[in-house]
């Protein structure tokens, strides 16, 4: 059809030339070779036939389910973090408020392109690289999961913003007009989706279908009025918030590994205190750790470890080496009151909840003096 046309087109040119080194077909299928012989032309050259293509920034697969677009987007977000560190670390940013402004306006852009399209499949997967952006801003150890952090930044889950992205498109479809292509493509989307003739894994309309049902949305795909529609999409946003955030929590305290986290978490829909005092990257980072890691805390290029099947070889109290005798109890460190950090077993682990910068501060002086000195110790 285009070899015979674009001779004849005339507009000022004269005729519409094909550039072939840019023009390849890709074969849509489950899996499995192509049949034998099968090939395409234009004219008398042949049209390479490929498994991927990059088509408007995203990248189209054989498959069509958008996995290796996915991985791409999640990679190419995590490469847009290293401008991001750059100015984090080397620009001295101390505000917690600019350092998630930074993380939104350079990674999650590059991240969430066209996410409308492949994204409700794969938010696990984007998950991961918000949680990879945490832990380093927190120097906190990388098998700290996913919804401690949520929970100590108040951030919520990628479900949020892939959705918020989804439902806006819905909209954008719902007012397109008939006869442009993203509409055809989205009425025949959706004819099969009704008529229950479709395979959910190729369907876009049956998973957005699925998600919103699981919120207890399912009728949402069901409405014409776009007024109804545009009430439906505040309530399922807050719906995702108070699920998510209840999953979270369900999880931490169920948690035998991090149970010490519920006794010093604030229980507010806000990052913990200490994230808005403003501190150096080295006082963030330590108190992070103490309140996130279990049993390990990275400081000066040095991971001290406190196993708790040994007792302290450091004193002779006979206590096991824990945070809570390091933080505590331990008589090699100096002076707790002398310090001004007034310590003791009975307020662990509440000790790590801060009111003000000041006790937070303390803290962190008090805790780089004595791992220094534990660094000493155990080298000599």
């Amino acid at each position: 059809m285009l070899s015979p046309w674009c001779p004849n087109w005339s507009r000022s040119t004269g005729s519409l030339l094909v550039n072939l080194s840019k023009t390849k077909v890709m074969v849509f299928r489950k899996g499995g070779r192509l049949k034998a012989g099968t090939k395409f032309s234009y004219g008398e050259e042949s049209i390479e036939i490929v498994n991927e293509y990059v088509y408007l920034g995203v990248l189209f697969s054989q498959k069509g389910v958008f996995q290796k677009a996915a991985e791409m987007f999640k990679k190419k977000g995590i490469v847009a973090l290293a401008s991001v560190w750059k100015t984090l670390f080397q620009g001295k940013v101390t505000s917690w408020k600019s350092k998630i402004r930074l993380f939104e306006s350079i990674s999650l852009s590059c991240a969430l392109y066209a996410v409308q399209i492949w994204g409700l499949r794969y938010v696990t997967k984007l998950e991961e690289m918000q949680a990879y952006f945490y832990k380093r801003l927190l120097g906190v150890e990388r098998t700290v999961p996913g919804y401690l952090l949520r929970l100590e930044t108040a951030s919520p889950t990628f479900l949020l913003k892939v959705m918020k992205h989804t439902l806006a498109y819905w909209v954008k479809l719902i007012c397109m007009d008939e006869d442009s292509y993203p509409k055809i493509c989205f009425n025949a989307l959706y004819k099969a989706w009704r008529d229950g003739s479709f395979i959910r894994q190729y369907n876009w309309v049956a998973r957005l279908h699925t998600s919103l049902e699981k919120l207890g949305y399912g009728n949402f795909c069901h409405l014409d009025n776009i007024a109804d529609i545009m009430a439906d999409i505040p309530r399922i946003l807050t719906r995702i918030i108070d699920t998510t955030r209840q999953e979270d929590v369900c999880n931490m305290q169920k948690s035998k590994r991090h149970g010490k986290y519920a006794l010093m978490w604030d229980d507010e829909l806000k990052p913990a205190k200490y994230l808005n005092f403003d501190l150096t990257y080295k006082q963030l980072s330590i108190i992070a750790q103490m309140r996130l890691n279990d049993g390990r805390v990275y400081h000066e290029k040095f991971r001290h470890v406190f196993n708790l099947q040994n007792s302290c070889t450091l004193c002779n109290l006979g206590e096991e080496e824990t945070f809570q005798h390091f933080i505590c109890a331990c008589k090699i460190y100096p002076n707790r009151n002398r310090m001004g950090v007034h310590l003791n077993l009975s307020n662990w682990p509440q000790c790590l909840r801060f009111d003000n910068r000041e006790k937070c501060l303390q803290l962190a002086e008090f805790l780089q003096l004595n791992l220094r000195t534990r660094r000493m110790m155990i080298e000599e």
